[in-house]
């Protein structure tokens, strides 16, 4: 009995000092701390393999806790007075009558359970919600122990609970200034809740207080990829590697920055080097996919990307790039499987139905309006699905359908505020100023202010503010029914500030420099390859240079005229494969401009600022671009560079009027090129009637403000690159001989050029005429689609489509007939070279096609579309008598060769160029 009383006296006493040690403890520290958490750069948290999340016990009160600690409270002689009681409940923030039964052997079960080896156990067992709760009660007790400040830090990131964590992060610094595990785990919660500079500051610190931090410096080189400084960032890597030379994270990076920049070459070294170190790296095979896609080397890419899907079926990364793979290479149908089943699993994630529109449309358009309806089936009528939809089909100039969308979706959310901002900020990332501020303005109207609408409207007034506009002009617009592209407003902003912008010494110097977005074999780039030549014969011109986006965009597929450009002796520079420019590029090489430079889309800085770089080192005093898209982004560069005088060529019709895939992403193109023409040393030429009227009526402007230069052709140098023996070896292989009629053309098999009307028409005719055989010489993404047509129809013993060639003069030569059933043309090059080899045309009535030849004499112009009366047409031309075929091929060369020769052509050039140094 006296050992019995001994215990519990001893037991009183040490209860009596601790809580006089609590009660003379050092500081209290703060509970909350206040942090910016709304940074604009979003990192991605790191995860740790090793660690497991279990937030079972996220529910744990105390007052749970008390009644799962009932059993073990049985009688043990444990008591505690009143004043005690209360004095240990007060500091832990706890109801004392909870606690006054029992002499307080609740709360002594209560401390016993803090113990630290107990927190530590709960800790590993991941019974997080249990040890957040008891360590922050421990925490109170014991306000300087960084040992269990640490363990709850580490639990709260785990629990990814970031906020808190930080909060917790800060208490343990104020103790210990240079604790290691407080910035590490406030660095990861603030990277986490976005805050991406405030992470750096305290992996920064971390790097100052170690030899070699790992984790700080991967998070350095994801910060500087994500600001854009990638050359920075590639220092980094090297500093990872040369530490550590299989370092995983430093070969991936430093392989996606040379990617990224450009250096294709080193990427795909890097990307083998981490593919040595295991032989089905899944990350390493779907770099180099990935990097041989970006390099057009198709073949190479479907290779490893679908090894990647053996190795992971689900992988959302390999099916995107694998889809756009098989799209390229014409396989349409294949990529839009893959690309449908992508989206039924993610349907929020708007960058692939954008890929599903634009595969449908390349396949037709069929069914695009019940693609946008699965949008916003398959987000559950979510406001996700409904902003998804309305700005998609407003992109793909589905107008009424993104109306309809758009109603709906304010009928069912009406009253709430996400609903318009996410409306207002997808229609902002589409580029569309207009819709992005009506939503928000409604929003504003029907919901009232609040924080996030305060902020957006912040940034916009920011962007008004640099390219110089009110919001009356928006609401004006809105009033009108009018659209406005936020490039629009920078590039009109550009326009103005660039108007006194020229280097008088560049102005007469003898250098011209042409800018094409690629050399492909099309009827533009032959033409770029006409004007050369001329330019090269006539001595008036020092220098030409020709700068070329990419020299090849079919990866090899196809071929180019990058062989006689060389044999013209001009330097091409293929600028396109630098990859986006680094942030620190724009910043020292554009100076004053680069502010506004960096207001517009990705795309277009990856051709302006390189072109920009290239133009102030060659100095010319003409710059020549051609058409659309490279014609806006050359003149920028040119403009903000200085060069005197500038030409652009467009070769067709307007392309709002051609399909919706012309025109997606670039609806600032007609306001673009008014703010670009209204400055006096600009011309914009066309080379048909037609393409003049048709621009003419788009812009506002008058027909007279386009120069037309009709299409030089050369007919010696088609024919002398052409080989019969190849084509003949080709027929016989077809089956077709001599005494057999050939109806042929030469096009790329794409949308525009309705190769399905012409398919059926052939299949109309074969059947009444049994010596005649079909032929379309020509690639292009809807070739093996159009071949499965064939096949299905069961024709290919008679309709024949042979892919690209270069032995153009000789097919042309064989054919009885030239047949071109296009939607969309300028001047079809294709119909003056037809009728140059003697062969008569027959076509429909798209752009300036019926400028090419004398209809019923050298060809007939169709007025419709009806397959059944184009048989016909072509019947009846084919069973004409042999003299009447013998003068209409006689009289088709001699119009062609005569009306559109190389020398009418350059004189016309000539004329142009002329006229832009008298317009300057």
């Amino acid at each position: 009995m006296t050992a019995l009383l001994l215990i519990v006296s001893f037991l009183y006493l040490s209860i009596i000092a601790m809580i006089w040690a609590i009660s003379i403890d050092e500081k209290i520290i703060p509970k909350s701390t206040d942090f910016d958490f709304h940074s604009e750069v979003e990192i991605p948290a790191r995860t740790e393999a090793h660690e497991t999340i279990d937030l079972s016990g996220n529910d744990v009160t105390i007052h749970n806790l008390r009644k799962r600690l009932t059993k073990r409270r049985k009688a043990k002689g444990r008591t505690m007075n009143r004043d005690e009681i209360s004095r240990i409940t007060k500091i832990l923030d706890l109801d004392k009558k909870d606690y006054m039964v029992n002499g307080g052997s609740d709360l002594l079960d209560l401390i016993e359970s803090m113990d630290q080896k107990k927190l530590q156990n709960l800790y590993f067992e991941g019974n997080h919600g249990q040890l957040q709760e008891l360590a922050s009660l421990r925490i109170r007790l014991h306000q300087n122990e960084l040992s269990t400040r640490r363990l709850l830090v580490k639990s709260l990131y785990l629990s990814k609970d970031y906020k808190n964590c930080a909060m917790r992060c800060a208490e343990l610094l104020e103790i210990d200034e240079e604790n290691i595990d407080g910035h590490r785990y406030m660095a990861r919660s603030l990277r986490s809740l976005g805050d991406s500079s405030g992470s750096m500051k305290h992996y920064s610190f971390l790097e100052g207080l170690l030899y070699y931090d790992r984790e700080a410096k991967v998070a350095r080189m994801r910060f500087l990829i994500e600001g854009g400084e990638l050359n920075k960032a590639l220092e980094i890597c090297h500093e990872i590697l040369d530490n550590t030379p299989e370092d995983r994270h430093g070969l991936i990076y430093s392989a996606r920055i040379f990617d990224k920049i450009g250096e294709y070459d080193k990427a795909l070294g890097t990307w083998e080097t981490l593919l040595g170190s295991g032989v089905d790296d899944f990350e390493a095979m779907l770099g180099l996919g990935r990097t041989y896609y970006t390099m057009r080397m198709d073949d190479e890419a479907q290779n490893y990307l679908e090894q990647c899907l053996e190795i992971n079926p689900g992988d959302s990364r390999a099916k995107r790039t694998l889809s756009q793979v098989y799209a390229r290479s014409g396989s349409l149908s294949r990529a839009l499987e893959l690309i449908v089943n992508y989206c039924i699993n993610n349907p929020e994630e708007i960058s692939n139905w954008e890929k599903r529109l634009v595969l449908q449309f390349r396949s037709g358009g069929e069914g695009a309006n019940a693609t946008i309806e699965d949008i916003v089936a398959l987000n559950g009528g979510s406001i996700r699905g409904y902003a998804i939809a309305s700005v998609l089909a407003n992109e793909f100039s589905l107008f009424e359908k993104s109306k309809e969308i758009s109603e709906r979706g304010i009928s069912e959310y009406w009253d709430e505020a996400e609903f318009y901002r996410e409306m207002s900020n997808l229609f902002r990332d589409y580029d569309n100023l207009t819709m992005e501020y009506k939503f928000l303005k409604n929003g504003i109207d029907v919901c009232g202010r609040n924080e996030g609408f305060e902020d957006d409207l912040s940034a916009l007034k920011r962007f008004l503010k640099i390219v110089g506009l009110s919001e009356k002009h928006i609401d004006d617009a809105i009033e009108r029914g009018a659209t406005i592209q936020r490039t629009s407003c920078v590039i009109e902003r550009i326009a103005q500030l660039t108007s006194g912008n020229v280097n008088q010494s560049w102005d007469g110097n003898g250098k011209i420099a042409m800018a094409s977005s690629s050399l492909g074999r099309g009827g533009a780039e032959r033409q770029v390859v006409s004007c050369l030549g001329g330019i090269v014969s006539d001595g008036r011109w020092k220098e030409v240079q020709l700068f070329c986006y990419r020299i090849d965009t079919s990866g090899g597929r196809f071929s180019t005229y990058e062989g006689e450009v060389e044999k013209l002796g001009v330097k091409i520079d293929e600028f396109g494969g630098s990859g986006s420019p680094d942030k620190s590029v724009i910043d020292q090489d554009l100076g004053e401009w680069r502010k506004l430079i960096s207001l517009l889309p990705e795309r277009m800085k990856k051709t302006i600022v390189p072109l920009y770089q290239r133009i102030k080192q060659f100095k010319p005093s003409i710059l020549h671009s051609w058409q659309d898209g490279m014609n806006i982004d050359a003149s920028i560069a040119a403009m903000i560079a200085g060069v005197p005088n500038i030409v652009l060529f467009a070769r067709s019709m307007r392309p709002d009027r051609k399909t919706a895939l012309h025109i997606r992403g670039r609806g600032y193109l007609d306001d673009a090129y008014r703010s670009i023409l209204n400055r006096g040393r600009v011309i914009l030429a066309h080379n048909s009637n037609a393409g003049s009227r048709s621009y003419s009526e788009w812009l506002d402007m008058g027909y007279d403000s386009f120069p037309i230069i009709h299409n030089g052709v050369d007919f010696d140098t088609i024919e002398r690159e052409s080989n019969d023996d190849n084509v003949e070896l080709i027929l016989e292989d077809l089956g077709i001989g001599e005494k057999d009629k050939v109806v042929g053309s030469v096009f790329r098999i794409v949308e525009e050029k309705n190769p399905e009307l012409w398919i059926d028409v052939a299949s109309e005719v074969i059947t009444k005429l049994d010596n005649t055989h079909f032929v379309i010489v020509g690639g292009g993404i809807q070739l093996e689609l159009m071949r499965e047509k064939v096949e299905r129809m069961g024709i290919g013993n008679r309709v024949h489509l042979v892919g690209q060639s270069t032995d153009i003069a000789s097919w042309l030569k064989r054919m009885d007939l030239f047949f071109l059933t296009s939607r969309v043309e300028g001047l079809p090059n294709v119909l003056i070279e037809a009728q140059g080899f003697g062969v008569p045309v027959i076509s429909t009535d798209a752009g300036g096609s019926s400028e090419t030849f004398i209809d019923g004499v050298t060809g007939k112009l169709l007025t419709n579309e009806d397959e059944g009366e184009i048989g016909r047409e072509i019947i009846d031309w084919l069973n004409r008598s042999e003299k009447w075929l013998e003068n209409s091929s006689a009289n088709s060369e001699s119009n062609a060769r005569n009306r559109f020769s190389m020398e009418t052509m350059y004189e016309k050039l000539i004329e142009i160029y002329h006229m832009s140094q008298s317009e300057s």
